[in-house]
Formats: structure tokens, C-alpha cells, sequence
């Protein structure tokens, strides 16, 4: 997969969810976690901002190990979509 060996060739990938999933997941491990990225889905009406994985963090609850990373550049990201 050319995403893995060599991420810095992209600057844009589009697909569909699905696969932007997949995706996410995988980047997610390349750059040090699912704390740390946001994903952006955007629509003809509608946009979403979130976490760019779906890991609620269960096994990590009640350690004070929670990494706000991910849920402020899901803020940032709306933000700078917004103006």
C-alpha cells in the first residue's frame, strides 16, 4: 500500500466512507494513535466533524490517560471550515 510506505506523496484522498474509514484506522497506527487525528466528513448540506477513529476509549477509563488531541482538531477543523 503506497499510503503506508510513502504517506507524504498525498495531500488529498477522496473516497467513499467506507473506505475513508478503513483509512482513518490505518493512519490512525501510522501517527501514534486514535487520539490523534480528526476526520471530516463533508456533504452537500451537511458536515461532521469527530475523532478520526470510533475508539470510545473503554480501556483507558478512569486512568487519567485521556488524550484530548483528536476531539479539539475535530474543533479546529470545523472552525476553519466554518471562516
Amino acid at each position: 500500500m503506497r499510503l503506508v510506505s510513502n504517506p507524504y506523496q498525498f495531500d488529498v484522498v477522496l473516497m467513499p466512507n467506507l473506505y475513508g474509514n478503513i483509512l482513518s484506522n490505518i493512519a490512525c497506527g501510522l501517527v501514534g494513535g486514535a487520539g490523534i487525528l480528526s476526520g471530516v466528513n463533508v456533504g452537500e448540506k451537511y458536515a461532521v466533524f469527530e475523532t478520526g477513529s470510533r475508539n470510545t476509549g473503554t480501556n483507558i477509563a478512569g486512568k487519567d490517560l485521556a488524550n484530548p488531541i483528536a476531539f479539539i482538531r475535530a474543533g479546529v477543523d470545523m472552525l476553519y471550515y466554518l471562516g
